[in-house]
């Protein structure tokens, strides 16, 4: 920039003119840039008298910038100008030894460097307009301090006048409150947010944690009520009352703490999107709308919320909380995929907790639950109460059923809404004759085709039509030809001999096999199984269930079972299926047959 635009800037910034900030940009940047110009002012200003009395005025640079600004704002003329400064001035007057003279107009300043004659002005008249100048020239000054230590200055913007301020009443009077209470009361909201949703930093205990979240909840729960009282902002102070003050108790909602995590095992992660997950561990915050995730057979996390509800996620689910409770509504989660056990303690009746999954809806008042989210949509959602009473409800059509102890309920499209009896923790089915005497906790199964008020069976009819080319050979040694189905047989009634060995299906053989299954709730299970014939040597025998091979081309031997037990596996689909028969090898038992022969399947829960 050329000296004379220097010249004329300046001049229209002594003058009052608001100058743009491109204009003001360029009059620092000069300053900053040209050591002559700071040492031609330096050397046409008497600084003395004016840098004595602004002593106070440099040690508060701020505070004198935002002044001077005022006086340029207020001001387009650079008479008025100069009186603005020398009121400011006189506020903080020079020291006796500089007394003021008497005071005469000035002509208004139009040229940046206007060198002085010696002796052409003298006392108080003198050296007026070096200090105004120069009050100028120590606001840009400062401008260039500040501007080097903090971002681009912003353009000076004229506010209107601020309305006269009148002091509040004392809050210890309990009448009357600050301007700024509702603003504090936003802030501790804001706070609250970033303290429930926001991981804690691996330095940060979770007592800490909580204790933060105690303080501020007890802070604004005292500002609630204040202006639930009618307690409001008020532009002056109100009367003070001379009765004395009763004391009011106010209902406080207990303060809601982190959701943690309790316990993990295997592979957990906190995913707050797809690209963004870290692995869970003990006593990690779990942030509203994050997802806990159990990839692998072996992996659970236990979550325990502030109400000491826990939820258990179970292997391959996805979990999250969608809402945490408020004073009108209960907390609300959300199972994407997979399984998960929960205690929940009892809520309010109008801020019930809120099981959500993509096929349904359970709304909860305080029960014990096991809930299931299928791959098949035909399944849909499996709610399993253990103890209470649960309103499970189909988003589809929004039907709804109150499922109660001991019953289990399906949401899915064309599934009947209809509570049924659950599950037991343990079954045995006993497979032989239809005879058989049954102990507690056994069922029998006589080979029959599937019936679904039975709960079990096989695919297809017990006695099929003829395989072409298998025959067998019966007790007088006719041969006969093999049929597809399956043949209950009971082998001994010998005392001594487990009951559970006596009696068996024969179903499948080299090239058949036979499939049985059983609806049962999505989870792990233990299985055992158990193959033979005690009175001649069978096989060999092949049992696949869900698709894992339990029995592998054995034979039994006279008088012996084979019996392979607490098989951990997974159901996803809603049925327990096991696959019997269809050996490929060519081992035969020894009169020539193949048949696999089953004796009892023993289904176990795993419920942690």
């Amino acid at each position: 920039m050329s000296p004379e635009e220097i010249r004329d800037l300046w001049s229209r910034f002594l003058a009052g003119e608001e100058l743009s900030p491109e204009a003001q940009r360029s009059l620092v940047d000069a300053f900053e840039a040209d050591p002559e110009v700071r040492e031609s002012l330096l050397e046409n200003l008497q600084l003395d008298g004016m840098l004595h009395a602004m002593g106070d005025t440099r040690r508060q640079g701020e505070a004198f910038v935002r002044n001077l600004t005022d006086c340029l704002g207020a001001e387009h003329d650079a008479t008025r100008f100069v009186k603005k400064v020398e009121s400011r001035l006189n506020e903080n007057p020079p020291p006796p030894s500089a007394p003021p003279g008497t005071r005469r107009k000035q002509k208004d300043t139009t040229r940046l460097f206007r060198r002085r004659s010696a002796g052409s002005t003298s006392g108080d008249s003198a050296w007026k307009p070096a200090l105004i100048a120069a009050a100028a020239f120590v606001a840009i000054l400062l401008l260039v301090v500040a501007e080097i230590k903090s971002p681009p200055p912003k353009p000076v913007v004229k506010a209107p006048p601020a309305p006269p301020r009148v002091p509040s009443a004392p809050e210890s009077t309990g009448t009357a409150v600050t301007v700024t209470r509702e603003q504090r009361l936003e802030e501790l909201k804001v706070e609250e947010t970033r303290l429930r949703n926001e991981p804690r930093a691996p330095e940060e205990k979770p007592e800490d944690r909580q204790k933060k979240l105690i303080a501020n909840e007890d802070e604004r729960r005292a500002i609630e009520a204040d202006l639930a009282k009618g307690i409001r902002p008020s532009s002056a102070p109100a009367p003070r009352d001379p009765k004395p003050e009763t004391t009011t108790t106010t209902a406080v909602v207990p303060t809601i703490l982190p959701t943690l995590v309790e316990r993990v095992a295997g592979n957990v992660y906190l995913a707050r999107n797809a690209g963004d997950k870290r692995r869970a561990k003990k006593d990690d915050s779990v942030p509203v709308t994050w997802n806990v995730e159990t990839p692998g057979a072996a992996s659970v996390a236990l979550i325990r919320f502030s109400d000491a509800t826990w939820v258990e996620v179970l292997p391959n689910s996805v979990f999250r909380e969608t809402a945490a409770p408020t004073e009108s509504s209960g907390r609300k989660v959300f199972l994407t995929s997979g399984s998960l056990e929960s205690q929940i303690t009892k809520q309010s009746a109008d801020r019930p907790m809120v099981f959500t999954t993509p096929a349904g809806e359970a709304t909860i008042l305080g029960t014990t639950i096991r809930l299931t989210v299928s791959h098949d949509p035909k399944t849909g959602t499996i709610l399993e109460v253990k103890e209470g009473k649960v309103l499970l409800t189909r988003l589809l059509d929004r039907k709804s059923v109150e499922v109660v102890t001991g019953q289990f309920a399906v949401a899915a499209a064309g599934a009947e809404m209809a509570p049924q009896k659950s599950f037991p923790d343990e079954v045995l089915v006993k497979f032989g004759p239809a005879d058989v005497q049954l102990k507690p906790g056994w069922v029998l199964d006589s080979g029959e085709e599937f019936d679904a008020k039975r709960g079990y069976g096989w695919i297809g009819p017990k006695n099929g039509d003829p395989v072409p080319g298998l025959f067998w050979r019966d007790g007088n040694g006719k041969l006969l030809p093999k049929n597809k189905g399956r043949m209950a047989v009971r082998r001994v009634n010998t005392p001594g001999i487990d009951p559970l060995k006596t009696t068996d299906i024969t179903a499948g053989w080299a090239g058949q096999t036979e499939t049985w299954y059983m609806p049962i709730p999505n989870g792990r299970y233990l299985v055992s199984v158990c193959v033979g014939d005690i009175t001649y040597e069978q096989g060999p025998h092949h049992v696949w269930v869900e698709g894992i091979q339990i029995i592998n081309e054995k034979k039994n031997r006279v008088g012996e079972s084979i019996e392979v037990k607490d098989v951990l596996l997974e159901v996803k689909d809603g049925e327990l299926t096991m696959r019997v028969g269809g050996n490929t090898g060519s081992r035969v038992s020894a009169d020539g047959s193949t048949d696999s022969c089953i004796n009892y399947l023993l289904i176990k829960r795993v419920r942690k």
